[in-house]
């Protein structure tokens, strides 16, 4: 006849096919055999690295950085069950691996904090990171949720080159 479907709290399971398409979430359903399928989408916070490798900044500096984001598919607004997002998500990743999700998200990532570093002089990047933060996530915020996924958070752990210009930027600094 068919299959019990549970789906735990942190994970989304979608059947589809004949009745439609359920989202179930913390709860069980029933998938009928040979006519409906059931699939499951993680709903817990990735970690991905952002490693820009020599990135342009505004001046022709190449830079090196390093940045850490926390990013989910976006399951609730206000407290509530957000479908539309998990449908979102699930049509763009629900048959791909978790690697392939966190590879697509990084190469977002990476685009946008190239993109902004390409905006910025060596020194704005050095004495304000909080700024260089935000915009970063001002800019990726609309694809994400273009994928169904929204940034928890987004932090920067260093930013270096290799020509030695940020070492003695901190020099000048503490003269």
């Amino acid at each position: 006849m068919g299959n019990i479907v549970v789906a735990p709290p942190n994970r989304a399971m979608i059947i589809s096919g004949y009745r439609g398409q359920r989202i179930l979430i913390g709860k069980c359903g029933f998938a009928l055999f040979c006519i409906e399928e059931a699939h499951s989408l993680s709903l817990e916070i990735i970690t991905i690295t952002v490693n820009s490798t020599e990135a342009e900044t505004v001046k022709g500096v190449k830079i090196n950085l390093k940045s850490f984001a926390q990013v989910k598919v976006k399951s609730t607004v206000d407290g509530k069950l957000d479908i539309n997002s998990i449908k979102l998500a699930a049509t763009n990743f629900l048959s791909a691996r978790e690697s392939e999700i966190e590879d697509a998200l990084q190469k977002t990532l990476e685009g946008h904090q190239r993109q902004i570093v390409g905006t910025l002089t060596v020194e704005e990047l050095y004495k304000d990171r909080a700024a260089f933060s935000e915009r970063v996530y001002e800019h990726v915020v609309d694809d994400l949720e273009r994928l169904g996924f929204e940034l928890a958070s987004y932090t920067v752990a260093s930013i270096g080159d290799l020509n030695g210009y940020m070492e003695s930027l901190g020099k000048t600094q503490t003269a």
